[in-house]
């Protein structure tokens, strides 16, 4: 990556390939080592999930590793080790990841067992209980963090009945309810080239690309059905959600409040907003209620985006004697950002430090492969890595003002707390509203 006299960033070249059954294909090449990474994007996620399956896309992908039609789960795992290669699965809101990475040694070897992988799961029925049973005891695990429980819940509040309101791997019902011919059907319908992006990045010969086109061409297209109906919020006077858990020592808070899609153009002059809010360790939320005040060891804002939606989020924990003493605060601080906005010099530390950031999404050609896949995902020009320092420089005081008092909507915003019952005293003239 590199600058040019603009001001713009040069990316490295990549070649884009699109097969006539529908896959887009980027390969990078770098032959600074002898190593290369498939990186599959394939576009479903929970949101393309039913109430009465939630959890089917992260069993689904899960199961990719426990067997195909040649290898049973032992077999194929010796397999990926006689390989030496790392074999990743990410299923997320969105979309799902599957990686593999591997000396070029065995390069060709590695692309016929990820095209195994991928296209010949084999699903068996003793694999399909065995990972079902992995995603219950984890759920229950879930149950004694409160962490992770809080923010399932902040989810459970701002995406009431939609599946963003379950955690990726579902809930207890969903996941005994599913079967197996519930995960060959949704595995058929969704994992199809042409609902996919291949990034192929590493030392790449003429060969390997051809022999990476000759394999996935072989993959055969469908008709992708698909019901998603885009998540709108629902207005509501409810502010408050509390969830008692009894014994915990501290109070988990989290707030959150809507906010617009990834591909909105707003969205860089909001990550400049979030950096200075709650974003960076120097942050306003860090400096006042942690350094200053000391009520936490932890506290930061971030901005959430998927494909339809997003959100702004604050999480921290405090001693539950101190649990509305952070409450207040927080609102307090928000209130103070929207009245006060920001000044020219706290606008300049987050724009060295978001530009400082940016190379290291870029400085692989692994993680520039995963940005091409990402944007082209949203829909998003890939100018906005070209043009990215360009955008950060040009912003201003009055435009990250603007789009505080925008989108900084409280009367939308949402207070959840996680606490033992011993807080009720503290928190009973807020009228929190109980989550089960």
């Amino acid at each position: 990556m590199k600058l040019n006299g603009l001001n713009q960033i040069k990316l490295k070249p990549y070649k884009e390939v699109v097969l006539e059954n529908g896959l887009k294909i980027f390969f990078i090449k770098d032959m600074t080592l002898p190593r290369i990474n498939l990186s599959l994007l394939v576009k479903v996620g929970q949101r393309d999930e039913k109430m009465d399956t939630l959890g089917i896309n992260y069993l689904t992908a899960s199961l990719l590793e426990e067997g195909t039609s040649q290898y049973n789960s032992n077999q194929l795992a010796d397999q990926l080790a006689s390989l030496g290669t790392d074999l990743s699965i990410l299923p997320g809101p969105d979309y799902s990841i599957i990686s593999i990475d591997g000396l070029t040694l065995s390069s060709e070897k590695m692309i016929d067992l990820f095209s195994e992988i991928l296209f010949k799961p084999s699903f068996k029925d003793s694999e399909v209980k065995k990972i079902k049973e992995q995603i219950l005891s984890s759920i229950k695990k879930v149950k004694d963090n409160p962490s992770q429980l809080a923010d399932i819940k902040i989810d459970q509040v701002m995406f009431k009945d939609h599946p963003f309101s379950y955690p990726s791997y579902g809930d207890e019902k969903s996941i005994k309810k599913i079967r197996r011919v519930d995960i060959i059907k949704h595995y058929l319908n969704y994992y199809r080239p042409n609902n996919s992006y291949l990034a192929v990045s590493g030392a790449l010969t003429e060969t390997l690309e051809s022999k990476v086109t000759d394999v996935f061409k072989e993959w055969p297209s469908r008709k992708i059905e698909t019901e998603v109906v885009p998540y709108s919020f629902k207005s509501s006077q409810d502010k408050y959600f509390i969830y008692y858990k009894k014994g915990s020592v501290q109070s988990e808070i989290r707030v959150s409040f809507p906010l617009f899609p990834r591909n909105h153009p707003d969205h860089l002059k909001l990550r400049v907003a979030n950096e200075i809010f709650g974003g960076g360790f120097v942050s306003r939320l860090n400096s006042k209620i942690r350094d200053q005040m000391g009520l936490t060891y932890s506290i930061s804002s971030s901005v959430e985006h998927r494909k339809d939606l997003g959100t702004f989020d604050i999480g921290t924990f405090t001693k539950n004697t101190s649990t509305r003493a952070v409450l207040d605060q927080i609102q307090k601080e928000l209130q103070l950002y929207i009245l006060q906005g920001i000044s020219a010099k706290e606008l300049a530390a987050a724009k060295n430090l978001l530009t400082a950031q940016f190379p290291r999404s870029l400085e692989t050609v692994d993680s520039l492969a995963f940005n091409l896949m990402y944007l082209d995902f949203h829909n998003i020009s890939f100018n906005y890595l070209n043009d990215y320092y360009k955008n950060i420089e040009k912003l201003t005081v009055e435009d990250i003002n603007d789009v505080i008092k925008t989108y900084f909507q409280l009367d939308q915003a949402k207070y959840f707390i996680l606490a033992d019952d011993s807080i009720k005293d503290q928190i009973k003239e807020l009228n929190p509203q109980e989550v089960k």
